[in-house]
């Protein structure tokens, strides 16, 4: 396997879905904003971190600099990754370590929406 194939971006993003996943959050892909970080990571607790994924040694574009440091002005975390600890790092500041709450699972929602209404209008 070549060095090119070993570290990839892809293969980082897809680390980070599934790390994130086993811990019961959702790294959602962002599109459509020229600049936003590549993934929106949903944590334990309300805690959300914009993630900018970079091969080892990639380069950040100034638009997507420009964005990471309004996003950090306006409170939020938003953090460059090029590496599968840098993925760790940033999933433990996120404080997975400490959640006693289980993992994520659709099949407990209770089917009952009576809290909801929809209005058409």
């Amino acid at each position: 396997m070549t060095l090119a194939k070993r570290n990839r971006e892809s293969d980082l993003e897809a680390f980070l879905v599934a790390e994130t996943r086993r811990l019961g959050g959702e790294a959602i892909k962002q599109t459509g904003v020229a600049g936003i970080p590549d993934r929106l990571v949903l944590g334990p607790r309300g805690q959300v971190a914009w993630v900018e994924l970079k091969r080892k040694g990639g380069a950040v574009s100034m638009l997507q600099l420009h964005m990471i440091k309004r996003l950090r002005a306006l409170g939020h975390t938003a953090e460059i990754v090029d590496s599968k600890e840098g993925v760790r790092a940033v999933l433990r500041r996120m404080s997975w370590d400490n959640d006693d709450s289980p993992p994520f699972n659709p099949a407990d929602w209770d089917d009952d929406d009576s809290d909801f209404s929809l209005r058409r209008g």
